[in-house]
């Protein structure tokens, strides 16, 4: 009697599993699903007052628009928008925030600015050519007080050892 009731059960499953529809089937087919959009970045480091380029795709059409530091580029009913901005000028490294929308969904991304005299292509006085995109690590003392310590260390040190050999 277990067996016939199991097998019962599991029938009424089995046919309500493959008379119910999917939800993915109609999915594809719904004109108000929300586009599905990414942003592509020509760079993710660009020098201060140097030119990059966010591109927004969308797998349909829709109305995209691009936005960094307050200026905005939009096209409507498109599946693509290709924005050029320029970096603004800057004295530290910052990362900035690029938005991109694709019919109210939102997405971001980081650009990292950096000043002039940090990273360039080595074209430029100052720039450095590396395989890290241009930036190089600080290797020397930038600073004039480390400098100046280090030498009066240097003579007073100096010092002790010829007063330590006359006495």
């Amino acid at each position: 009697m277990k067996k016939y009731a199991l097998g019962v059960v599991s029938a009424l499953v089995s046919a309500l599993v493959v008379l119910m529809p999917g939800q993915s089937a109609h999915a594809a087919d719904d004109p108000y699903q929300d586009a599905i959009c990414s942003v592509t970045l020509s760079a993710s480091r660009v020098v201060s007052g140097e030119s990059f380029t966010v591109t927004v795709t969308a797998d349909r059409p829709a109305d995209l628009s691009v936005t960094f530091e307050g200026e905005t580029q939009s096209r409507a009913n498109a599946q693509e928008l290709v924005a050029t901005f320029r970096a603004p000028t800057v004295d530290r490294p910052r990362t900035l925030q690029v938005s991109a929308s694709c019919d109210g969904n939102v997405r971001s991304a980081g650009v990292e600015i950096l000043p002039i005299g940090l990273a360039g292509s080595g074209d430029g006085p100052g720039q450095g050519d590396s395989a890290l995109g241009g930036l190089l690590p600080n290797t020397g003392g930038a600073s004039l007080w480390l400098l100046l310590l280090g030498l009066v260390l240097a003579v007073v040190g100096g010092a002790v050892a010829v007063r330590r050999r006359r006495a």
